[in-house]
Parts: structure tokens; sequence; C-alpha cells
């Protein structure tokens, strides 16, 4: 083998190519940035995430610079994809679905626009401790027994002594995670 041939296999390591079609055996046809059409290519993705691109750029990983030993690395899609910053990384589609999870440990589904998850439990907590002080109120003032000609003093001091014992007040404050972030992915 000579120099040529060896800079040669160094320079097709790695290929920009177009994903072609996508087979029914779940293997990808490609056309390299040269024109060369290959075919049953296994597609590589890392950490467990698959895609089915539509269409998009690819890289093509040619073991050797042999264009018989070649693995497709994830589509780029840059016209879809939402902004990064060094550590983050995203799942998204061309209809605009997307997942980012973000360097600092927050998770944002489809946008942030919307705030945070809600944290069921604590909003049952805290809706259950409202029922009680509603429901508190309500049998007071239905309760609550008058005097006549007292001006209604009697009544007010029933009604205060029947409020005073309700001492669970619902906080609100922690329903909502600062760590999941949710929105409609309309917004970009």
């Amino acid at each position: 083998m000579i120099i040529g041939d060896i800079v040669a296999k160094i320079r097709n390591i790695f290929q920009p190519a177009e994903l072609t079609k996508r087979n029914g055996d779940g293997t990808l046809q490609i056309t390299t940035a040269y024109g060369r059409i290959i075919d049953k290519v296994a597609p590589a993705y890392p950490y467990g995430f698959a895609a089915k691109a539509e269409k998009g750029t690819l890289t093509i990983l040619c073991a050797g610079g042999n264009l018989d030993a070649v693995r497709v690395l994830p589509v780029e899609d840059s016209e879809n994809a939402p902004e990064l910053k060094d550590g983050d990384s995203a799942i998204y589609t061309s209809g605009g679905s997307l997942v980012v999870c973000r360097k600092d440990g927050t998770v944002e589904l489809n946008g942030t626009q919307n705030g945070g998850v809600i944290v069921a439990s604590e909003l049952k907590n805290q809706l259950a401790k409202l029922t009680a002080r509603v429901d508190a109120v309500y049998n007071a003032l239905k309760n609550s027994p008058t005097a006549a000609q007292d001006g209604g003093a009697a009544y007010k001091g029933a009604i205060s002594t029947a409020l005073a014992a309700v001492t669970q007040k619902e906080d609100f404050s922690k329903i909502e995670s600062e760590k999941v972030k949710h929105g409609t992915g309309a917004e970009k």
C-alpha cells in the first residue's frame, strides 16, 4: 500500500452523507457526499437514543476508510434543534416535540413557558387543608347561634371561636417542581 492509499483511508474515516431512505428492516440507505449510494447501513446511536429521521445530514464512520464497512452516526437536523448550552442534551422531533436535559439537573418538556410540573402529592395535601378550612367556615356560618337584640355580637363571637380552631393553613409554595419544566411545544 502506498502513502496515497493510507492518506485516502484516513481521510475517508468520517464522511458527510445524506439519508436517502429508511429500509423496512431498520437499516438505512445513504448517499455519500461523493454520490456513492450505500444500502443496508445500521445506525449507531449513543446512550440508548434512537430516532427515525425523515431527512437530515449524516456523518458516516468508515472502518479503516473502507466504504464497505460503514456505520451511521446520529442524523443532524439543526433546523429543529433546541438551543443548548455546554453539558446539555436533547431529544427532539421534526414536529416540534422536545425533551431537554440541562447540565444543572433540570428537564424541559416541550419548553418552559408553562412553568414547573405540579407535584401532585403536595397539591393534594394543600387542597385537603384548603377544603378543611372552607368546610370550617361553612360550618361556622351555618351553625353559629344568634341572640336577640345583641347586634350580632354573639354570632360574631361564635364564628370567631370556630375559625380560631382551624390552625392549618394551606401552603402552595411547593407544588411546582423547579427541576422539571413544561410547555406546549409551540414556542421555541
